[in-house]
C-alpha cells in the first residue's frame, strides 16, 4: 500500500495555538504561582536571636537575647521561638551575636556536674557506662542533672525490662565513646558514655549488666503540653517545688510526690496592614497563639477606588478578610488592601466616524457608548464561523456602513434517532444555522407506571416507549453471610429464586421469608416468587450447633478413656477415668504429647470449640523391691537392700559364716545345693526376694 503524504501544518494555525498557550501560562503565573510565592515570602514568624557574643559555659540572660519577626519561608527546622526556652540556660559552645538558637546549642548549668562530683562520699558514687544508643527519640536530649531509668535488653529471652534498683538514676555527664560532646553528634546511633550518680547496689548492677546485656537510657521526668516541669511537692496544689528529680529521699515514711507545673506563656504574632496604594491603614495588631483575633474595623481610603477587603497578597483577585472579621492562623502576616475602580474620571473616545464610547481614565474600562446620528438599518444575520455570525450595518443617512460580527446565540436541540439514542446539536436562532458537529446521546427517560406498564418518555427529544414494570427481589443473610445478589422480577412473570444458599455458623438454613424474625420459611432456595412487588427476603435459620470430638491418648500408658463429644458454646466436663502406666504417676491431660505439666485435670472443664486429642501427662515414679538375706543356719547375714525398677542392684559383699561349713553363695531356695548369686554380683529381677 502507498503511504499518504503528511500535510504540513498551516503557519497561521500554529501561531494561534502558540499564542493561546502563552496566554494560559501567563495567567497561571499571574494568578497562581505569583500569589503563592508572595504568600510564602510574606509569611512571618517570631524567633529568638542573640544580641551579643556568648562564651561557652556562660549563662544566657534576658538581656542577651531578643525576639524578632522573620520570614517563615525556608526557616531551619528546630529554631527556638520562645525566650522561656533560653533564659537561664548555659551556652554549650561559643555563640555569636545575631545567631539563631537551637536546643543543641544550649543546656543546663555546666557546673552541676562538677558540684555533683565534689559531693561524692561513701554513699554516693560516680560510675561511667557505655551504651549502644539512647532510647528512640531521646538522642541529644540528655543533660546533666536529668533523672533516667536504665532499660536492660535480655537477648536470650528477647525482652527489655528495668530493674527496680535502676528506675531512678541521676546523670552527671554524657559524651560519645570517642569523647565528643553529645551536642556535636548528629548520628543518633553513636555509642554513648554516661556518668551516673549511684549507690553501691546500683553500681554493682550497672557493672554486671554492662558485661552481659545491652542497655538503653530513657528519661523519667514527666512532661505536660504547654507547661514547664519545676520539680516535686507533697501537695497537689503547690506552685513551687520541694524536691528536684535525682535528690536523695531519707525519710522513713510512705509519701506521694506531685509534679509542680508552670504554665508557659503563649506565643504572639503580628498582624500588619498595608493600604496598597491607599491611605489610612489600621495600626498593627497582636495575635495570641490559639486565640481568634478580631481584625480592625477601620477601612483605608483611596481616591477613585472602592475598598473590597484584605488579602495576604496585593495581587489577590478577591478579598480573604473583611474589617472586623476573624483571623485564626498562628503566624504573623501582612494584610494588603484590595481596591476596585469607582470610575470617577472618564473621557470620550471616537471609535468610528459616528460612534463613540466613554472610557475610565483610571482602569480603561468602557462605561458607555453611543452614536452621533442614526438610526441604523441592519441586514440579516449570516453564518460567518463556528463562533460568530455577521450582518451589514448602515447608517440611514448614508455616510456610514460596516459589517457587524456577533457570537452565535446557540440553543441545544434534540431529535429522535433510535430507540436508545437521539441526535444532539447546537442551533443559532439568529442565523438559523447548525453550529459545530452532531453528537448522539442516550435518551434521558422520565417514567410513569400504571397497571404493570412503564411508560418512559425522553425529556429531551420526546421519544416514548412502553415496557413491563419490574421489581427488585433482594436477599438478606439475616445474621449469616453469602447472601445471593438481587434479582429482577417482571410484572406477571414468575421468578425462579436464586439457588444460592447463605451460611451461618452453628445454624441450618431453612429458607426465605419477608420477615426478619420468621421461624418458618415462606420461600425455598430455587423456588418461585409470583408477587408483583419489590421485596427483601430474609434468611430463616434453625439453630444447630457444631459438635467437636475430644479424644484421649494414654501416651505410653494403658486404659485411655473413650472419646467425648463437645457441643459448640457448651462447657464439657472431662471424664474422671484415668489411664495407668507402670512406674509412672498420672498428672493430668495436655494437647502436647511431650508436655511435663498438665493443662487439664480428670473431671475438669474443656471450653474450646475445636476437635482435640488430649495426651496423658506422666510423672516418673519407679517401683522399689526389697532384697533380704537369710544365713540359713549360719550367722552374719548382710542387711536387706532396696532394688529400684530398671536399675541393677549390686548384691552385698558381706559373707555369712557357719561352723563346719563353707559358704558357696546365695540362692532363692532354702534347700539349694548350688548358688545362684555370688556376693557383689548384679541382681536384675524386678521383684522382691529372700536369698
Amino acid at each position: 500500500m502507498k503511504q499518504k503524504k503528511a500535510h504540513a501544518s498551516h503557519p497561521v494555525g500554529n501561531r494561534t495555538v502558540i499564542g493561546i498557550i502563552c496566554i494560559v501560562v501567563a495567567l497561571a503565573i499571574c494568578f497562581g504561582i505569583a500569589p503563592l510565592v508572595n504568600r510564602l515570602s510574606d509569611g512571618k514568624t517570631k524567633i529568638v536571636r542573640l544580641t551579643r557574643d556568648i562564651s561557652a559555659g556562660a549563662t544566657i540572660t534576658e538581656a542577651d537575647i531578643e525576639v524578632v519577626d522573620v520570614g517563615s519561608y525556608n526557616l531551619p527546622t528546630g529554631v527556638i521561638k520562645d525566650k522561656v526556652q533560653v533564659v537561664g540556660k548555659c551556652a554549650l559552645s561559643n555563640l555569636t551575636k545575631g545567631d539563631y538558637l537551637f536546643p543543641s546549642k544550649i543546656g543546663n548549668d555546666t557546673n552541676n556536674a562538677g558540684r555533683m562530683l565534689e559531693s561524692l562520699d561513701e554513699n554516693h558514687k560516680a560510675i561511667s557506662i557505655t551504651i549502644g544508643s539512647f532510647a528512640l527519640g531521646f538522642s541529644g536530649k540528655l543533660e546533666t542533672g536529668d533523672i533516667v531509668r536504665i532499660l536492660v535488653y535480655d537477648q536470650v529471652e528477647n525482652r527489655s525490662y528495668t530493674p527496680k534498683e535502676l528506675t531512678y538514676v541521676k546523670v552527671i555527664t554524657t559524651t560519645t565513646s570517642s569523647g565528643v560532646d553529645k551536642a556535636d553528634v548528629e548520628d543518633k546511633s553513636q555509642p554513648v558514655t554516661v556518668t551516673l550518680l549511684v549507690n553501691d547496689e546500683q553500681a554493682e548492677l550497672l557493672a554486671f549488666y554492662e558485661k552481659v546485656a545491652d542497655m538503653l537510657i530513657s528519661r523519667v521526668e514527666p512532661t505536660r503540653s504547654g507547661y514547664t516541669f519545676l520539680g516535686w511537692s507533697t501537695s497537689p496544689s503547690a506552685s513551687s517545688a520541694s524536691y528536684q528529680p535525682g535528690e536523695w529521699y531519707y525519710a522513713n515514711a510512705d509519701r506521694t510526690f506531685y509534679a509542680v507545673w508552670k504554665k508557659n506563656a503563649p506565643a504572639t504574632y503580628t498582624v500588619s496592614y498595608d493600604a496598597n496604594g491607599g491611605s489610612g491603614a489600621p495600626g498593627s495588631q497582636t495575635k495570641t497563639e490559639n486565640v481568634t483575633l478580631t481584625l480592625s474595623p477601620v477601612s483605608p481610603r483611596r481616591t477613585g477606588y472602592t475598598f473590597k477587603g484584605w488579602a495576604t497578597n496585593k495581587f489577590m483577585p478577591g478579598a480573604q478578610y473583611q474589617p472586623g472579621g476573624k483571623y485564626t492562623a498562628n503566624a504573623s502576616v501582612t494584610l494588603y488592601a484590595l481596591w476596585e475602580c469607582a470610575h470617577t474620571s472618564t473621557e470620550k473616545k471616537w471609535t468610528t466616524g459616528c460612534e463613540w464610547k466613554t472610557v475610565c481614565k483610571n482602569c480603561g474600562a468602557t462605561i458607555s457608548s453611543g452614536t452621533t446620528h442614526g438610526p441604523f438599518s441592519y441586514g440579516a444575520w449570516e453564518y460567518y464561523s463556528t463562533g460568530q455570525h455577521k450582518r451589514v450595518k448602515e447608517c440611514n443617512y448614508g455616510d456610514y456602513s460596516t459589517t457587524e460580527y456577533a457570537s452565535h446565540r446557540a440553543t441545544t436541540r434534540y431529535e429522535q434517532y433510535s430507540a436508545s439514542q437521539h441526535r444532539k446539536y447546537s442551533h443559532c436562532t439568529d442565523c438559523d444555522t447548525t453550529i459545530g458537529s452532531v453528537s448522539y446521546e442516550n435518551h434521558s427517560f422520565t417514567s410513569s407506571t400504571s397497571n404493570g406498564q412503564v411508560v418512559s418518555t425522553c425529556s429531551l427529544c420526546g421519544y416514548t416507549k412502553t415496557t413491563a414494570q419490574t421489581y427488585t427481589v433482594s436477599y438478606n443473610a439475616n445474621g449469616g453471610s453469602n447472601a445471593p445478589p438481587s434479582q429482577t422480577k417482571v410484572h406477571g412473570v414468575t421468578l425462579t429464586l436464586s439457588s444460592t444458599v447463605p451460611y451461618r455458623t452453628n445454624y441450618e438454613f431453612v429458607g426465605w421469608s419477608a420477615s426478619s424474625s420468621a421461624t418458618t420459611a415462606t420461600y425455598t432456595a430455587g423456588g418461585s416468587y409470583t408477587g408483583n412487588a419489590s421485596v427483601t427476603l430474609f434468611a430463616v435459620w434453625k439453630y444447630k450447633p457444631a459438635t467437636y470430638t475430644v479424644g484421649y491418648d494414654a501416651n505410653g500408658g494403658t486404659g485411655a478413656p473413650g472419646r467425648q463429644t463437645k457441643t459448640y458454646g457448651v462447657t464439657l466436663t472431662l471424664t474422671t477415668l484415668i489411664p495407668t502406666r507402670r512406674n509412672y504417676s498420672f498428672v493430668g491431660w495436655s494437647k502436647d504429647r511431650n508436655a511435663t505439666s498438665a493443662s487439664y485435670t480428670a473431671g475438669g472443664s474443656y471450653t474450646d470449640n475445636a476437635d482435640v486429642t488430649l495426651y496423658a501427662v506422666w510423672q516418673y515414679n519407679p517401683e522399689t523391691y526389697t532384697v533380704r538375706y537369710d544365713a540359713n543356719g549360719g550367722t552374719g547375714a548382710p542387711a536387706s537392700q532396696t532394688k529400684t525398677y530398671g536399675v541393677p542392684l549390686t548384691l552385698s559383699a558381706v559373707k555369712p559364716t557357719r561352723a563346719g561349713y563353707e559358704f558357696l553363695g546365695w540362692a532363692t531356695s532354702r534347700n539349694a545345693t548350688v548358688s545362684e548369686y555370688a556376693p557383689g554380683e548384679r541382681y536384675t529381677d524386678e521383684a522382691g526376694v529372700t536369698l
